[in-house]
């Protein structure tokens, strides 16, 4: 189906060929970028963000991260990023990376840990600060560069780059102060995030979790202050809205996509949680 760009972000003049790329490198993120971007954007690409100066809130699949330089923010294909504030200050820059790059890394690095999973937010160390620099520079001069091994060079670099200086902090990240609770919450959100649109039967993640769906409910409940039920809703309405603003389907392709059973179905419900309707949402500002 072919895309709509809705956004207002100055992307550069050879975006099409940027987007057929392994990976394409940009050092212009600021607080003007970002303040122009009012809709939720759905990555289609892994994105690493290195937070330079400044700070900003932001939600990643409807869980709020408060990211204040010098951090790392890895954004993984599918999901979605809604600004919620920013710092006249904010300075970043971006590293998009094709599915084929994604993979290749991945498996370099599950290989040696596959216990590693980087997440959304991470701090960067003082200590360290030099190094990010260093390697996005390098990878904005592969990309100058090009060459026929510029994939090859920037697949090491990063590979690199993660055991040398990335990964201690990644697994500090992931395992500081997490409780039972919080690791459960987590595994039950990345399933609803993979089967929302399939699968909206509590009793099921549940079980696939090894724990009563009671007890499920009480945990999501009590890490995340919403229940287990409206989570599977937030995520229909978040990727109903993103369809709806940033696609050219129609409401009836839309709601096939979703899972609902029928159109009639689809809008009523989008109207009884953002209270209008799906082409109402469409046309406004």
């Amino acid at each position: 189906m072919p895309r709509k760009l809705t956004y207002t972000v100055e992307l550069p003049e050879n975006v099409n060929d940027i987007l057929s790329r392994d990976f394409w490198a940009f050092d212009g993120v600021n607080a003007a970028i970002l303040d122009a971007v009012t809709e939720p954007m759905k990555f289609s690409s892994v994105t690493s963000v290195f937070v330079r100066r400044g700070e900003c809130e932001v939600m990643i699949d409807l869980r709020k991260y408060s990211v204040k330089a010098p951090c790392f923010i890895n954004i993984r294909e599918g999901q979605i990023l809604q600004k919620e504030s920013v710092s006249a200050d904010f300075e970043a820059a971006c590293v998009f990376f094709s599915k084929r790059m994604r993979d290749s890394l991945f498996m370099m690095v599950n290989e040696a840990n596959p216990a590693i999973r980087p997440s959304p937010v991470s701090p960067i160390p003082e200590s360290s600060v030099g190094s990010y620099e260093e390697l996005y520079s390098k990878i904005r001069t592969i990309q100058e560069s090009g060459g026929k091994w510029a994939y090859h060079a920037v697949i090491y670099l990063l590979a690199s780059f993660f055991f040398s200086t990335a990964a201690d902090t990644f697994e500090q990240t992931q395992t500081a102060h997490r409780s039972s609770a919080e690791r459960l919450v987590d595994k039950y959100l990345g399933a609803v995030q993979e089967r929302f649109r399939t699968d909206r039967r509590l009793d099921s993640y549940a079980a696939e979790l090894g724990v009563t769906a009671k007890h499920l409910s009480r945990c999501v409940k009590s890490v995340t202050g919403h229940t287990a039920g409206e989570w599977i809703e937030r995520y229909l309405i978040l990727e109903a809205k993103v369809l709806l603003k940033s696609t050219n389907m129609t409401v009836q392709q839309i709601s096939d996509e979703l899972g609902f059973s029928s159109q009639s179905f689809f809008g009523k419900y989008f109207k009884g949680a953002v209270g209008v309707s799906p082409r109402e949402y469409r046309n406004s500002q």
